[in-house]
């Protein structure tokens, strides 16, 4: 079931077998892989999505874009 955070960029994020998928406002997916559960948890519960990912999601984990 995806989280549906209040973010201006940020439209959902799902978590499924240690893939983290964020999906934008603009429609854009990125799927980060071998994400911890507790990077998750910290995501969902961080007051900035956004910041959030830039310091500890994006260019810390592979991404495939889909």
């Amino acid at each position: 079931m995806p989280t549906e955070p209040k973010s201006s960029w940020i439209k959902d994020i799902f978590f499924n077998r240690n893939v983290l998928t964020v999906d934008t406002v603009n429609g854009e997916s990125y799927n980060y892989q071998q994400v911890e559960g507790s990077v998750y948890n910290e995501f969902v519960l961080s007051k900035s999505k956004g910041k959030f990912h830039n310091s500890r999601i994006r260019g810390k984990y592979v991404c495939l874009k889909g």
